[in-house]
């Protein structure tokens, strides 16, 4: 399967006026498609780091599929305080299962080598 990762907007960065009042780590915006003539399950997912990070993304080989749900893990290394700017990632995952239609929840953590300061998301495809 072909897995895409690619900055967005790559000339700018968001930037929050107050960044005491966000939750960090920005929680991932998610969302899958199930198709069952081809067993294949897409998963979009954009996630915001530390715009002075400059580790690229990558979605963790360990995907785990139980009881309906599908775990993936994005890891990334990011510093512990609150950034007042960030960059956006595009990542694509495609996961061929032939319980693909069994798959009623996605759940997408977005994980730092230090899990307290992890954070996910769940959607339904």
């Amino acid at each position: 399967m072909k897995n895409q990762v690619t900055k967005i907007n790559t000339e700018t960065t968001f930037n929050f006026d107050n960044s005491s009042n966000v939750g960090y780590p920005l929680a991932p915006l998610v969302s899958a498609k199930r198709d069952p003539k081809t067993n294949l399950l897409t998963v979009r997912i954009v996630v915001f780091i530390d715009a002075t990070n400059t580790s690229i993304p990558s979605i963790n080989p360990n995907v785990v599929e139980k009881d309906g749900t599908l775990s993936l893990i994005v890891d990334y290394n990011y510093i512990e305080e609150t950034p007042k700017s960030y960059s956006s990632w595009y990542l694509e995952y495609s996961y061929l299962s032939e319980n693909v239609m069994n798959i009623n929840t996605v759940f997408t953590v977005l994980c730092n080598e230090d899990p307290v300061t992890s954070r996910g998301t769940t959607v339904n495809p």
